[in-house]
């Protein structure tokens, strides 16, 4: 009966799982812009994409030190999100976790148009 319990446990632990990070040669291969820098300022605010789905929504400044691939302005915008609210027992995307931190040096991984690759789009 304990096994039958435990698996049951694990099954559950299972479902709710994040959709596991991009390895890091598809992250640089996937990535329109890779950038080194620091968040000088950011916002944030709760949108509702669909009944019990509420996402946290950032924009960021990013005071670029060196752009590695693509092309970005001394100071470049970039979005990411994170779910703040969701149904219960749903599974998906986690967005960024955790979210970039602001005036810390990182490295920015993102789409063409400035928002972070899912869910790994930053490493310190």
């Amino acid at each position: 009966m304990r096994r039958v319990v435990a698996r049951i446990a694990l099954c559950a632990l299972c479902a709710r799982a994040a959709v596991p990070p991009l390895d890091p040669d598809a992250r640089e291969e996937t990535a329109d812009l890779i950038v080194v820098g620091r968040i000088v300022s950011a916002t944030a605010e709760e949108v509702s994409r669909r009944e019990g789905h509420v996402d946290s929504v950032s924009i960021g400044q990013l005071e670029v030190e060196v752009a590695l691939k693509g092309d970005a302005a001394a100071t470049q915008t970039v979005y990411w999100w994170y779910p703040s609210a969701r149904p219960a027992g749903w599974t998906g995307h986690q967005g960024q976790a955790p979210a970039p931190p602001e005036n810390v040096r990182i490295k920015v991984f993102a789409d063409a148009h400035g928002e972070l690759l899912v869910p790994n789009g930053w490493e310190a």
